[in-house]
């Protein structure tokens, strides 16, 4: 049985719920080990590593992030990029899949809400559910360009993205 949008929106709430407590409680192991309660600045995009069952969280500056640091969540103007092939558009993709939301796990998930889409998981669920609907990646592509065009666009967070959007779209 397939989940609808909301279901899909409630599992993400809760799943970003239980990853904001794993950070309080590394937040406060932090704070145990320096002993001067400093730590991570929860205000800063966080990039999250694994190393099998080890996590790690590491702030990340804007520009790391594929984001531009000053620009708005919704651009108003379009890019003015060459049109150069990215690396997401020469590579290819894994297995195909149904639905983008199934080739993103939930860690690159919280990931791209946090950083892509400005901490806005609506945004992320109503644009995932707008690439569900295309029928061709160059569709997709122009979507992107028009609506977030202050991604950049060779960034490695905007590559897993669009490859994730690729196993869809071919």
């Amino acid at each position: 049985m397939e989940k609808t949008g909301n279901e899909i929106l409630e599992q993400i709430r809760t799943e970003l719920d239980e990853l904001k407590k794993k950070a309080a409680e590394l937040e406060r192991r932090i704070s145990d080990i320096d002993g001067e309660g400093a730590g991570i600045q929860t205000d800063q995009p966080f990039d999250i590593l694994l190393d099998d069952e080890i996590s790690f969280v590491i702030p990340k500056r804007k520009e790391e992030l594929g984001i531009a640091a000053d620009e708005p969540a919704a651009a108003t103007e379009k890019s003015v990029e060459p049109e150069i092939k990215r690396r997401w558009q020469l590579d290819a993709p894994a297995s195909e899949v149904q639905d983008i939301l199934s080739a993103i796990a939930l860690k690159e998930r919280s990931i791209f809400i946090n950083t892509l889409f400005k901490e806005d998981a609506r945004l992320f669920m109503d644009t995932i559910a707008a690439l569900n609907a295309m029928t061709a990646f160059s569709e997709a592509e122009s979507y992107v360009r028009e609506h977030f065009g202050h991604w950049k666009l060779d960034s490695d967070i905007v590559y897993k993205f669009m490859m994730a959007v690729r196993r869809k779209l071919r």
